[in-house]
């Protein structure tokens, strides 16, 4: 069985209903004049609990500024936490600087799923600090902010051996040098433990996982 609402107040309607019983409203009229986005909004206050959810996620997406408002006041007083953490999924999407104070009350709020929800939102809208963003590194060799990663190759060398490991490091523009991650230094001693142990095995295995390896003989005196 369908059931028919006033997209106005939400009261069931008759399915033929053009005017309201209990609010009034012209509903064709609202039908026909309403646009995409306006029909989204409104349906954050369905009342059947999956709609407002898909409707919070689809103004998400695109980051619809119009529905910014609307999803605020649905954050604040909708008492279904899955709701709740649509809406804030939404808003942070949307990056608008007016939510930040409602968020942060809500990675506060007791509900776990709210609350993470909300510090996901405040860390897509507030990214970190220069100097430990992904995309830039300070150089541990010239304190530079310089570093970017990319693809390089390390080699690690016990004689008469050469290992070199395809690898992601952080190279600098101004000094040159290239600096790793700490677990990637652990990666490279354990790999040098094998090495000196002739654990071939043991490091193709390991390198399967993460790194591209392969090993050479080094001729005596090279």
């Amino acid at each position: 069985m369908i059931t028919f609402y006033c997209t106005q107040c939400w009261a069931e309607v008759p399915e033929r209903a053009k005017i309201c019983p209990r609010c009034g409203d012209d509903i064709a009229a609202r039908q026909a004049s309403a646009d995409f986005v306006e029909k989204l909004i409104a349906a954050l206050h369905h009342p059947e609990p999956t709609t407002p959810i898909r409707a919070a996620w689809i103004l998400g997406e695109p980051g619809e500024r119009k529905a910014v408002e609307p999803l605020l006041e649905l954050a604040r007083t909708s008492p279904d936490v899955f709701i709740v953490e649509s809406a804030v999924e939404a808003l942070g999407k949307i990056g608008d600087p007016r939510v930040s104070e409602t968020l942060r009350l809500l990675a506060q709020n007791p509900n776990l799923r709210v609350r993470r929800a909300a510090e996901r939102a405040l860390a897509r809208m507030e990214p970190p600090a220069p100097e430990d963003s992904a995309d830039s590194h300070r150089c541990p060799y010239c304190e530079s902010l310089t570093a970017r990663r990319q693809e390089v190759e390390h080699s690690i060398s016990h004689w008469p051996y050469v290992l070199t490991v395809s690898t992601i490091g952080w190279v600098c523009a101004s000094c040159g040098e290239t600096s790793y991650d700490p677990g990637a230094n652990q990666f490279f001693e354990r790999m040098a433990n094998k090495l000196r142990a002739q654990d071939f095995c043991g490091l193709v295995s390991m390198g399967g996982d993460y790194f591209f390896t392969s090993y050479r003989p080094r001729r005596h005196g090279s």
